[in-house]
C-alpha cells in the first residue's frame, strides 16, 4: 500500500484537523458496514488514529491517519473502498500485517465463506503484538479457547452484547467457581416474541427487529438459534476453556412457536425466551423456555442477559445493552479504551 497516495487524497478531501496525535494508538478497522460506520462516527475526536480500513474488496491505508467521517460517508453511499484513491485489493491478513496497527477491530458479519480468513487475521494480529477487538462472533466461537488465554490481548464486549468487559474483569473468579452458564442474548428472537405477545404476527415482529437493526446480515442465523449458540460458545470458551461447536446444538425454528401459547403465557404474567445453557460438565442446550417475568433472564429486546451459576449456589448476572448498530459500536469503543490503556503501558 502506498501511504503517499493516500496522504494526498486525505489532504484533498479531509479537514486539516483530522489527524490525531502521533502518540495515539493506531487502529485498523475491518468491516465498515452498519456497525463499522457507527463506530467511525464515534472515532471522530482524536483518541485513536485510524490508519487502515478494510472491506471485502480492498483496504485503504494511511500511516498519517484517515478521516473516519469521510470513510463512513463513502461507505454509506454503498461504495466499495476500491473507489478510493490509494486503496489496494490485497488479502486481508496481508493488509493487517502491513498496517501493523496497535488495535485491530473486526466488526464484519459472521459468514462461513470468510471465517477462515477472519481466523487468520486474528492470529496474525495477535502474533504481531496488536490487540484484537472482535464483534465478529463466529471467529470468537471457533478460536476463543485459544485467544482467551491472555485476556489482555482480546476484546469481546460487542460480541457479547456489551457484557464482555465485565466478563473479562471477572474471568479468573468465574473460571474457578462457575458451574453453569445460561444466557438470553438473541435480541431478534426476543423482539419477535414480544411483538407476537402483543398481538402482532410473525412478519410484523420480524419487521420490527429489522427496523431496530437487531437482525444478523443473514436473518436465518437469528431464527434458527445459531446466533445464540455462537454467543454461548464464546463464553464457554472463555470460562470453561473448551470449544463448543455451535452446530452441535439442535436447530430451532422461531416460526414454529404457537402464537396462542405465547399470548396466553404473557396474559398470565410469564414470557418466552430463547435460552442457551451449558454446564461445566455435560451437554449444552438451546430451547425456547417459559420464564416468569421476575426471572433475571426475562430481559426485553434491548437487553442481553448472561447468568453464571457459582459453586455456592449464587447467580452472577451480566446484563448488557450493546444491541443494534450504535449500541454495538459503543460496546466496541469501550473495548478500545480498555485495550488502548494496555497498549500505552506495554
Amino acid at each position: 500500500m502506498n501511504p503517499e497516495i493516500n496522504s494526498e487524497h486525505s489532504k484533498a478531501n479531509q479537514p486539516e484537523t483530522f489527524c490525531s496525535s502521533g502518540t495515539s494508538p493506531t487502529l485498523h478497522l475491518i468491516g465498515p458496514g452498519q456497525v463499522g460506520r457507527a463506530l467511525l462516527g464515534l472515532l471522530d475526536g482524536g483518541s485513536f488514529r485510524l490508519i487502515a480500513v478494510s472491506d471485502r474488496q480492498a483496504t485503504v491505508h494511511d500511516r498519517h491517519g484517515l478521516d473516519p467521517l469521510v470513510i463512513a460517508a463513502h461507505k454509506q453511499s454503498a461504495q466499495s473502498l476500491t473507489d478510493l484513491p490509494g486503496s489496494e485489493s490485497i488479502p486481508l491478513p496481508l493488509a493487517v500485517s502491513v498496517s501493523a496497527a496497535d488495535l485491530v477491530v473486526d466488526v464484519s458479519s459472521a459468514d462461513p465463506s470468510t471465517l477462515e480468513s477472519a481466523l487468520e487475521v486474528g492470529r496474525k494480529a495477535l502474533a504481531q503484538g496488536s490487540r484484537l477487538i472482535l464483534a465478529r462472533k463466529d471467529a470468537l466461537a471457533r478460536a476463543g479457547s485459544e485467544w482467551f488465554v491472555d485476556t489482555r490481548e482480546i476484546g469481546c464486549n460487542a460480541a457479547l452484547g456489551g457484557t464482555g468487559v465485565r466478563l473479562l474483569s471477572e474471568l479468573a473468579e468465574l473460571r474457578e467457581n462457575c458451574r453453569g452458564i445460561s444466557l438470553v442474548a438473541n435480541a431478534s428472537s426476543t423482539a419477535i416474541i414480544e411483538a407476537i405477545e402483543d398481538g402482532q404476527d410473525f412478519a410484523a415482529g420480524l419487521a420490527k427487529a429489522s427496523e431496530l437493526g437487531l437482525l444478523e446480515a443473514n436473518p436465518e442465523l437469528d431464527l434458527c438459534g445459531h446466533d445464540a449458540a455462537l454467543k454461548l460458545s464464546i463464553v464457554v470458551a472463555a470460562v470453561f476453556g473448551r470449544r463448543l461447536e455451535p452446530s452441535a446444538l439442535a436447530r430451532l425454528d422461531l416460526r414454529s412457536l404457537d402464537p396462542h401459547v405465547l399470548r396466553r403465557r404473557a396474559a398470565e404474567g410469564r414470557c418466552t425466551r430463547l435460552l442457551a445453557h451449558c454446564p461445566r460438565e455435560g451437554d449444552a442446550s438451546l430451547e425456547f423456555c417459559e420464564l416468569p417475568r421476575t426471572s433475571p433472564l426475562a430481559v426485553p429486546r434491548d437487553r442481553a442477559a448472561y447468568a453464571y451459576e457459582l459453586a455456592d449456589g449464587q447467580l452472577r448476572l451480566h446484563v448488557g445493552s450493546g444491541l443494534g448498530p450504535l449500541p454495538t459500536a459503543k460496546a466496541v469503543l469501550a473495548d478500545l479504551h480498555a485495550r488502548s490503556r494496555e497498549v500505552s503501558t506495554r
